[in-house]
């Protein structure tokens, strides 16, 4: 009977274990039990020839092979079972042989001895807290504490056992006792104490190996495999949160059974000491005796408060000194340990711990230098020239030229001449010290005086004299917001120019408007900005540049002939200066620009190059500089305010001055009044007209 490949279907010869096509191995053709066994029980016996008839002509799974290679085929009768089909004998062999509860029970028993394994291998795991492996410990002044985070491992131990030359911050930087301190059960050295704490440890031996994996070391840097590193470790204060984070090769301790937890936690900073900062002078008073000329110095070399701070002479001499000398002291600290208040910056200074206080000397390096001037000698009358020198200017701050003379009635008028150093040659601004030089005559130690100070090598002493605060200033932004008030008429006869120039125009300052003005409805001013140039050196400034702007940005609404329209004005001041006595002045020329929307008018003001423009509400007043509020005018007389009446409405001259100012505010009101009539009233024609357009 023919056979065939049940992978690509090509026939197969009963001899052929593989197919000649796709080389898939084919079934052995095998001898089935006759499908009569299946049910012999409920068969009635039959002849022995019948029972023991082969047969070979079922396949492997109990079919008729003609049947199943040749449909059309008739089955054999041999050996036929009486009331029994080979088909139903062959169903019934397929019943007794099904594979899937087989197969379903196998699967039952993968699956539980696979979670057997899971389960081992997670249970197995010795679980550990790194936060029990770690100590943290801050040490310092608060504001300025330091905090060392590492392993929790007895130095000597560590040492011994894994030669690492292990710092211990708790003996080390705290002072503790040795034998008072605790470590990580973790890293014990007895067995007993390892085998309490690693609970999945099966003996001590099995405890030391796991304790060992946590304590591997790095040969190259001779330190351990587990670092330890906190988020920040110096600068710090009694609150603040300090972030530790535990770094490891996880798969080193997986081999030991080990797993670690909670592997970055959070540390608030607790008992950093209040510590006293150091003035190094304090107390600290050189003495200085005999005649101005030939006085002597006398000081202690030793702090009475700070036993570790000592002082010698840097500078100057012990003799022959004159009033008005200068000498440099310094002050240098002694002691053992000091701690950087900031790592990154040894000019902020350092810490330290003495007799068990925290100091903190705030200074770069362990000494520090301080310059105090000879006095107390008996002089010829000395006269402090800051106090007799007046300064004059001309421009204004930032670009100050300065000259220098004496006050009026200085009884050294006639013994001194000054000079500024650089006067003209250097622009000054508010703040800035001015190098005043003075020469003496000979009058002067011939009159009884002489001068404070000492001169230097050619001859001359050396003053350094402030520029007043209200000394002239171009307008910044520290003094912005007192324009308003101090050029308030200028910025007034300039509005009442705009609306005249805009009466009766289509055209203004470069801006086309649709037809003719014939009203101005309403003139509001937006916003005020103030516009610095960028340029600091004077020399760098051209001839047609300006050191500022004081810019308002109006919205006009405009009554035309033909409809409404608003604009939007820019006006500018130029170069405002603040003078001397708190008045501003500027420059004569005012600039008048118009645009259609106010975006474009505020991008022509703020979209000048080379200039830093403040919206000036932005703008900080200037606490130090003097008020520069305008005086307030006289109040109106009645003389005036009956001035101000129309001629039929005239206040007889014996009118009081209350009864004017109320005629005044009347007639105020009756402008209102008919302002607003008449604006009804346009309202109305341009309702009609826009009527009869439509």
């Amino acid at each position: 009977m023919p056979r065939f490949c049940g992978n690509c279907g090509k026939p197969a010869g009963d001899s052929e274990k593989f197919c000649a096509g796709c080389g898939a191995a084919l079934p052995e053709v095998a001898q089935v039990s006759s499908p009569v066994e299946t049910a012999a029980e409920n068969i009635p016996q039959q002849p022995a020839a019948a029972q023991t008839q082969p047969a070979a002509g079922f396949n492997s799974f109990g079919q008729n092979n003609q049947a199943f290679n040749d449909p059309g085929a008739a089955a054999p009768q041999a050996g036929a079972v009486p009331g029994v089909s080979p088909a139903s004998a062959a169903a019934g062999a397929i019943k007794k042989l099904n594979p899937v509860p087989l197969i379903i029970g196998a699967a039952a028993i993968i699956l539980v001895i696979v979670a057997i394994v899971i389960v081992s291998r997670l249970t197995r795991f010795e679980k550990i807290d790194a936060k029990d492996l770690v100590d943290v410990d801050f040490y310092g002044p608060d504001g300025y504490g330091e905090c060392y985070a590492q392993l929790d491992v007895d130095p000597y131990f560590a040492s011994a056992e894994y030669d690492i030359e292990y710092e211990d911050f708790s003996i080390t930087k705290g002072g503790e006792e040795y034998d008072k301190i605790k470590y990580s059960p973790y890293f014990a050295e007895k067995k007993s104490k390892l085998e309490d704490a690693y609970k999945k440890a099966k003996s001590g031996s099995d405890a030391k190996d796991m304790r060992d994996a946590l304590l591997n070391t790095n040969k190259k840097t001779d330190t351990f495999s587990i670092t330890v590193k906190p988020s920040k470790s110096s600068g710090l204060k009694n609150g603040d949160k300090v972030t530790v984070e535990v770094k490891y090769d996880e798969e080193d301790l997986k081999e030991a059974n080990i797993k670690l937890t909670n592997t970055k936690f959070e540390v608030e900073v607790k008992g950093l000491a209040e510590a006293e900062t150091i003035d190094a002078f304090d107390g600290f008073a050189p003495k200085f005796t005999g005649l101005d000329g030939n006085g002597e110095l006398e000081y202690s070399t030793t702090n009475s408060k700070f036993d570790f701070v000592t002082y010698y002479l840097e500078e100057g001499s012990s003799y022959n000194l004159s009033n008005g000398d200068e000498l440099k002291f310094s002050a240098s600290l002694y002691v053992s340990d000091t701690h950087p208040l900031d790592e990154k910056d040894s000019s902020k200074g350092v810490w330290f711990t003495y007799e068990g206080k925290v100091y903190v000397w705030p200074y770069d390096g362990t000494s520090a230098t301080q310059s105090f001037k000879v006095d107390g000698l008996t002089p010829l009358e000395e006269i402090d020239p800051t106090d007799e020198i007046v300064l004059e200017y001309e421009s204004a701050s930032p670009f100050l030229n300065v000259s220098a003379k004496l006050k009026d009635g200085s009884k050294i008028a006639d013994d001194v001449y000054l000079n500024v150093d650089g006067g003209y040659d250097h622009k000054y601004k508010i703040g800035d010290k001015v190098k005043v030089l003075v020469s003496t005559y000979s009058s002067l130690a011939n009159n009884g005086y002489k001068l404070k100070g000492t001169p230097n090598a050619d001859g001359y002493y050396e003053y350094e004299i402030p520029v007043a605060d209200n000394a002239p200033r171009y307008v910044d932004n520290g003094i912005a917001k007192e324009v308003d008030e101090g050029i308030a008429k200028e910025v007034k006869n300039q509005e009442t120019s705009l609306k005249q120039d805009l009466q009766g125009s289509s055209y203004y300052k470069g801006l086309s408007i649709d037809s003719k003005v014939k009203k101005i409805t309403k003139l509001e001013k937006l916003d005020s900005y103030i516009s610095v140039n960028d340029i600091t050196e004077y020399e760098s400034l051209g001839w047609s540049s300006y050191v500022n702007y004081y810019s308002n940005i109006y919205k006009v609404d405009c009554k035309l002939e033909k409809g409404n329209a608003t604009i939007y004005v820019v006006m500018s001041f130029k170069d405002v200066i603040k003078n001397e006595d708190g008045t501003f002045s500027m420059n004569d020329y005012v600039d008048l620009s118009a645009y259609e929307k106010k975006e474009e008018a505020v991008e022509a003001v703020k979209g000048v190059e080379g200039y830093t423009v403040t919206n000036v509400k932005d703008c900080e007043a200037d606490a130090a500089a003097p008020s520069s509020a305008a005086p307030e005018e006289p109040a109106e007389t009645a003389d005036s305010a009956a001035e101000t009446q129309p001629a039929e409405s005239e206040a007889p001259a014996e009118t009081s001055a209350p009864e004017a100012e109320s005629a005044a505010e009347t007639s105020a009101e009756t402008e209102k009044e008919e302002a607003k009539d008449e604006s009804k009233a346009d309202e109305k024609a341009d309702a009609k007209d826009d009527s009869k357009a439509a």
